[in-house]
């Protein structure tokens, strides 16, 4: 049912203007979200399948290429074997029926889907959730660049009270990248905010 309009594209006659009596192919499109199984190369581009979604969909080498570049983390070999990637699909029919991807977002996440931005928050989230540690994982909205903490630990927090009423929250920070200015720049901004 949701894919039918999109296995069956329809033809469409325009009714008025210059192009009046012409044909065209309505295109229907569907937003798709799941789990990312594999991105493969194939003869014609790429193709991408989700895990419990039964149809391959089709991209050009150019928005593989381009996804790549966009999401680093969920595409890197660093990833780790417990590493998920959910992907927000914009998704289309072709005229022989087959499914395009139109434009996507891919987030990375742990085995239990929380969203990381790295493979080093990757391994510490694992870590936490190892440990049974209450915490929460703040997230970036809008291309905020304000800085937000990797992780804030919530089993601190005692008699039902929050962060605030018993004093300063505990902020992990994991810091992955080394020799770069910038990054050591923004590390320092975030340490003299958390002091």
């Amino acid at each position: 049912e949701f894919l039918r309009p999109l296995e069956h594209p329809e033809q469409i006659t325009i009714r008025g203007g210059p192009r009046r009596g012409q044909t065209r192919i309505l295109r229907h499109r569907r937003l798709l979200c799941g789990e990312l199984k594999a991105l493969a190369e194939t003869e014609h581009g790429h193709k991408l399948t989700l895990r419990h979604f039964p149809r391959p969909i089709f991209l050009s080498d150019d928005l593989a290429a381009d996804l790549s570049r966009r999401f680093p983390a969920p595409f890197s070999s660093r990833r780790g074997p417990t590493a998920r990637r959910v992907v927000l699909a914009l998704i289309e029919g072709t005229p022989r029926g087959h499914l395009r991807l139109v434009n996507a977002a891919v987030m990375l996440t742990t085995d239990v889907y929380i969203p990381v931005d790295s493979s080093h928050e990757l391994t510490m989230a694992n870590a936490l959730i190892a440990a049974q540690r209450g915490f929460r994982k703040p997230l970036r909205y809008d291309h905020d660049e304000a800085g937000l903490p990797d992780f804030v630990l919530t089993d601190l927090i005692t008699n039902g009270g929050t962060a605030e009423s018993n004093g300063p929250a505990a902020v992990i920070e994991v810091w992955g990248v080394a020799n770069s200015r910038t990054y050591e720049q923004r590390k320092l901004a975030k340490l003299a905010r958390y002091k």
